[in-house]
């Protein structure tokens, strides 16, 4: 979509069915999404004990295993007997077991969802394929300049997946591996579909610019002589630390945030963007956005100051994040009686 850096939307029946097919073990929350289950459910009937029995079997196996890894492997796949082929070549009979049983007993369901949203995603497809969306060239390539990106990167494979009814989500490369990126859109309707953009080029970020820039960032912020030593064993005791969220994930999703979905090249394409949001915050705001979007939304007005001088990210920038985190955590309930 720009010059710097392409994408290519995939739509694949079987990845889709290897998404579908785990979501309902909950395995994971930002990936086995609930709100997606239940509106699935909602809309094919109550699972039966035969699918709650195979849900629950992958989900020990996807918690006990590798579970991002099981899942890398399979959802690539061009079909069921490839991916069958991918897991044999390097998992061991049982999960390969498990994880074929969850397919069979959610098959019929998965059969359903699907006829009724193919056609959605095709047509997302071709939206992101062509230029009718005049503003989305340039967002990218300015993300591209501010990561330093001036080089033609090979096309990026955009898998675009089931989501619930008026919900859009992915996961970066967590699910394709290193390549590739994940994208749930099909519960937008066409015409809202552009809405959903920002948080597309969102994880179009976690999957190259993050692994391509901010990990040698994150890792000279980490070599600071003032850090050594001290992070990230001091921030393992924070909340969000708790949700299974590693250091350099969470000061990546901080500096992500303060570009898109809400952030300052968001602010620039979307003039009402970020209307309410505070207000939001501080009537709903939970531990992810307390810890996330509330010190990415204080970055963002650093990171515009960027954008405007023509500035790329680097090391200070790293700094300026860390530095709100630590503030918000001296001062955290949680942290308070530590001071």
């Amino acid at each position: 979509m720009s010059d710097q850096l392409t994408w290519v939307p995939v739509v694949n029946r079987w990845s889709n069915q290897a998404y579908f097919t785990q979501t309902f073990t909950g395995w994971h929350s930002g990936v086995a999404r609930r709100d997606y289950m239940e509106a699935w459910i909602e809309r094919t009937g109550p699972l039966t004990p035969g699918e709650t029995a195979a849900a629950a079997c992958l989900r020990a196996v996807l918690q006990a295993e590798d579970g991002e890894h099981i899942l890398a492997t399979v959802l690539p796949a061009a079909n069921a007997d490839e991916a069958a082929a991918a897991l044999a070549g390097t998992w061991s009979p049982e999960v390969c077991e498990v994880w074929q049983e969850a397919v069979r007993a959610l098959a019929p369901r998965f059969e359903r969802v699907w006829s009724e949203n193919e056609q959605r995603l095709h047509n997302h497809a071709q939206i992101l394929s062509g230029g009718s969306v005049s503003w989305l060239r340039d967002a990218v390539r300015e993300t591209d300049a501010f990561f330093g990106l001036d080089r033609q990167a090979a096309p990026l494979r955009v898998y675009l997946l089931l989501s619930a009814p008026g919900y859009s989500g992915g996961n970066g490369s967590m699910l394709t591996g290193p390549g590739g990126m994940t994208f749930e859109c099909s519960g937008m309707k066409e015409q809202d579909f552009e809405n959903s953009l920002p948080g597309f080029i969102h994880e179009v970020m976690h999957a190259r610019h993050q692994p391509e820039v901010l990990h040698r960032l994150i890792e000279d912020l980490l070599a600071d002589r003032d850090l050594v030593g001290k992070e990230p064993e001091q921030y393992v005791q924070t909340p969000i630390a708790a949700l299974g969220v590693d250091f350099e994930s969470y000061l990546g999703e901080v500096v992500l945030h303060s570009l898109w979905p809400t952030g300052a090249l968001a602010w620039k394409y979307f003039r009402n963007c970020g209307v309410n949001l505070w207000r939001r915050f501080s009537r709903d705001m939970n531990v992810y956005d307390y810890w996330v979007f509330f010190p990415a939304h204080v970055l963002a007005t650093i990171t515009r100051s960027y954008l405007d001088q023509g500035r790329v990210v680097d090391l200070d920038l790293l700094r300026h994040a860390y530095d709100i985190h630590v503030a918000l955590r001296r001062h955290s309930r949680t942290d308070a009686t530590k001071q």
